[in-house]
């Protein structure tokens, strides 16, 4: 009979402790619901990513690596950043590695017979070559 009633209590227990449970979990959900619809409604109604993308593309252009428009757009975040009152703004020290386009090359395609075709040529890779005695060359 004990252990009967052991096993009502018990069950009885779980019982509750599974509602009170999803109870939270509900309150919790709709908490963290109205809080994302806040930020979704903020980021649409007055946000400015599409601004902000705008000016990177339109006014700094491409931002290859180590080049004067990388250097521009980096500043350009830590400035915006500072004025939006982020309470932690700043930049780190990276090495970036710098490619510089080589001088136009020209190939020629020639078949067995017929006429050869010339072309431009470009092959792309890292900035340095990689033999036993050379060093990559990094830029800051």
């Amino acid at each position: 009979m004990r252990s009967f009633l052991r096993r009502g209590l018990l069950l009885s227990g779980l019982g509750f402790m599974a509602l009170t449970s999803q109870a939270q979990t509900a309150a919790v959900n709709k908490a963290d619901s109205v809080s994302l619809r806040k930020i979704y409604d903020e980021a649409l109604l007055r946000g400015q990513s599409y601004e902000n993308l705008r000016y990177l593309t339109g006014q700094i252009g491409g931002r290859l690596s180590g080049s004067p428009q990388a250097e521009q757009a980096v500043q350009w975040g830590k400035t915006t950043m500072e004025k939006l009152g982020l309470d932690r703004v700043y930049l780190q020290e990276v090495m970036v590695p710098h490619w510089v386009r080589g001088a136009k090359e020209k190939a020629e395609i020639k078949p067995e017979k017929g006429k050869g075709v010339e072309m431009n040529v470009c092959a792309l890779g890292a900035p340095w070559a990689p033999t036993a005695s050379s060093k990559p060359r990094w830029w800051r």
